[in-house]
């Protein structure tokens, strides 16, 4: 479904942003979206310090069998995405909200 469909069935501002979240979630597991912080402060320090400690990564990589460099790099990029997706989505239910008042 998309954001646009889930948006128009939800009819608050709060159910709307719920909506969006869904979407930009994506298939992502509650567990793995609790990891993102960990993630990206591991691939920061990786990025800054190529000695830095990164047991998540690590793991991840491990087990996944990518490379470091590219795993670091994807989770920069979608970082950077879900923050300005997610603030969007924050943004357009304040703009709502506040035009409800």
């Amino acid at each position: 479904m998309t954001v646009k469909r889930l948006v128009k069935r939800s009819k608050t501002p709060k159910g709307e942003l719920e909506a969006e979240g869904t979407v930009i979630k994506g298939g992502y597991t509650q567990i793995e979206i609790d990891s993102f912080p960990t993630q990206l402060e591991e691939a920061l320090a990786w990025t800054a310090n190529k000695s830095a400690s990164t047991v998540m990564i690590d793991a991840i990589i491990s087990e996944s069998g990518d490379d470091k460099a590219d795993l670091v790099a994807r989770i920069l990029t979608k970082s950077l995405y879900f923050k300005a997706a997610v603030g969007k989505a924050i943004g357009r239910k304040q703009r709502k909200t506040q035009k409800a008042k």
